[in-house]
């Protein structure tokens, strides 16, 4: 497996690490499209080459459960998290296209 393509979908795990999807995301308040196709890319390189990555299997489950959290905060007046590029047709974009593509590499459907 290609070890800097893992580190980079690892490092979205700390959402301090600057240039990623998940940095934008959870510090900045900015949904990157680009940066969440980029990392659906890399996870499907890597789970192509090692099916049983669970590391990259446990990344992709916690991004969709925490974008989900930025969603619903980000709809809920009493919360100060705002996703500054909001809009409805990105959210229902996550839900009809990003998310289905993460939940078939979870689910070792690997042609997304």
């Amino acid at each position: 497996m290609n070890e800097e393509i893992k580190k980079d979908i690892l490092n979205n795990k700390n959402d301090l690490i600057y240039g990623t999807f998940c940095h934008y995301l959870f510090e900045e308040g900015f949904l990157d499209e680009h940066l969440l196709a980029e990392l659906i890319d890399k996870c499907g390189i890597c789970l192509k080459e090692d099916v049983d990555e669970d590391e990259v299997t446990n990344l992709l489950k916690w991004l969709v459960i925490s974008t989900e959290q930025c969603f619903s905060s980000n709809n809920d007046s009493n919360d100060l998290y705002v996703i500054k590029n909001y809009s409805t047709a990105m959210e229902e974009g996550w839900h009809i296209d990003w998310k289905p593509k993460i939940m078939k590499l979870i689910n070792g459907n690997l042609n997304i």
